[in-house]
């Protein structure tokens, strides 16, 4: 029935997936790494390479800059593996280079 369909929907919809669930589990940044992994799959696309500095990425996720690399080691690592670092950025007045991610789910 027509009932029924939309409720199957509705469920899947509000089914965590396999990301949100490691997260929740991984313990102490939950809240923050969640809050940012929600939106870099809202603003990136799968397969999407994101460049940004941490300063950047601290303004994207709204986080203070010195928890920046930690939350984002936590989303590359291979337990959830939701980004992959494609190139370690360099700090420095004259080499700046930011880091590149790759988003895979």
């Amino acid at each position: 029935t027509l009932v029924g369909l939309c409720q199957r929907r509705i469920d899947k919809l509000e089914v965590l997936d396999k990301i949100e669930a490691a997260i929740l589990e991984s313990g102490d940044n939950a809240k923050a790494l969640l809050f940012l992994w929600i939106k870099i799959r809202r603003h990136y696309e799968v397969d999407e390479t994101i460049v940004m500095s941490e300063q950047e990425w601290a303004a994207f996720g709204k986080l203070s800059k010195g928890r920046v690399k930690p939350l984002l080691k936590v989303l590359t690592h291979k337990r959830i593996g939701a980004l992959k670092q494609v190139q370690k950025g360099e700090q420095g007045s004259k080499k700046g280079r930011a880091s590149i991610y790759k988003r895979l789910i």
